[in-house]
């Protein structure tokens, strides 16, 4: 049998949300089983579990895959703190950990948490018999987002501009016929090429955000999808050498 208290610091009572837990059976947030508190609109502090099965999760309540005992919460000088004692899954001593914050909405269900990296590094690992804690690096959407991110800088912003510069600025000269073409081409079809790696990780990004109503990540998608084609056709009607 477990006890724990987690205190969240610096929170609002009123609009926020606090939340910890462990996995089991995974790392991160999918399959996490976590004790959730935050106020209701008649301002009673409520305390309650909730497992945790996908990214569009609302925290609703309900039994988690191990006994609980008891669960409870109490505010404090600015801070929640979550109690509770429950059995911990047979023969387990390290798991995984995860704790997070976020707004609420007024008909009391907790909105999405921030998506900046370090609230999706909000997990770790938890060794009950030396008490020994450990922050996670970083989980599979950090991945993707940095990836994403790269691509699309090497592609919009390396790439293709670079590709641009040489089609402008060197083909004046005749002593670089047709050599600068050729430069032009490589720079810009590597540039598709890198830049359609990351508007599929986009995409695949934007599939795994779809349910979260505060992400603008599928904006930003249509956005980066517009762009990338309206590019794409105008490479195909203009890369020749006497096209300018």
């Amino acid at each position: 049998m477990v006890e724990i208290a987690f205190r969240q610091p610096g929170i609002d009572i009123f609009s926020t949300w606090i939340s910890w837990g462990i996995n089991p059976t995974s790392i991160g947030m999918i399959d996490a089983q976590v004790f959730v508190a935050h106020t209701r609109n008649d301002g009673n502090l409520i305390a309650y579990t909730s497992p945790i099965s996908s990214y569009r999760t609302s925290l609703k309540e309900g039994a988690l895959s191990f006994l609980v005992y008891d669960v409870s919460a109490m505010y404090e000088n600015n801070s929640i703190t979550i109690f509770a004692t429950f059995q911990l899954p047979r023969e387990t001593i390290m798991v995984d950990h995860v704790w997070q914050k976020g707004p609420m909405y007024r008909n009391n269900v907790p909105k999405i948490h921030s998506l900046l990296r370090h609230e999706l590094r909000s997990y770790g690992t938890l060794n009950f018999l030396s008490g020994n804690v450990k922050q996670g690096r970083g989980g599979k959407l950090i991945v993707l987002k940095s990836f994403h991110g790269i691509m699309c800088s090497i592609s919009w912003g390396i790439m293709l501009p670079v590709g641009v510069l040489i089609a402008r600025y060197l083909k004046v000269f005749k002593t670089t016929d047709p050599i600068w073409f050729k430069l032009h081409v490589a720079c810009q079809s590597s540039g598709y090429i890198i830049g359609l790696v990351g508007w599929a990780t986009g995409l695949n990004l934007g599939a795994q955000l779809s349910g979260l109503r505060d992400s603008n990540f599928g904006a930003r998608t249509e956005v980066e999808s517009n762009l990338y084609w309206h590019t794409c056709i105008i490479g195909l009607c203009y890369c020749a050498p006497g096209n300018s």
